[in-house]
């Protein structure tokens, strides 16, 4: 279900990646810098007590290990895919992980 920290989550992402593309299945929203997929956000199918995820893809950029040690949640990895995640549970989080992102992709 879409929540509050989902949604400005999004937006503090928009504000430092640019536009995003939600996904088909509803679940969330991929963000790329060019043509390349940087990470996708989710609300749905996600571990519990996080109100949002983010997976980032694999060698986007080099500091996803601490991007994803900033909350220490534990997350709901796809299977398929394995990308990294991050769990996002408060306003706070959402303001931690969007500034390390700018930094790192700075």
């Amino acid at each position: 279900m879409i929540n509050s920290i989902y949604r400005e989550a999004v937006e503090a992402l928009s504000e430092a990646l640019g536009s995003f593309q939600d996904l088909p299945s509803g679940n969330g929203a991929r963000f790329k810098i060019g043509s390349a997929y940087l990470l996708t956000i989710y609300h749905a199918d996600i571990a519990d007590d996080n109100l949002a995820e983010i997976a980032f893809k694999p060698n986007s950029f080099s500091q996803i290990e601490s991007v994803c040690a900033l909350t220490e949640h534990p997350v709901l990895p796809n299977q398929r895919y394995n990308w990294p995640r991050v769990g996002i549970r408060t306003s706070d989080e959402v303001m931690d992980i969007t500034e390390a992102l700018r930094a790192a992709i700075a």
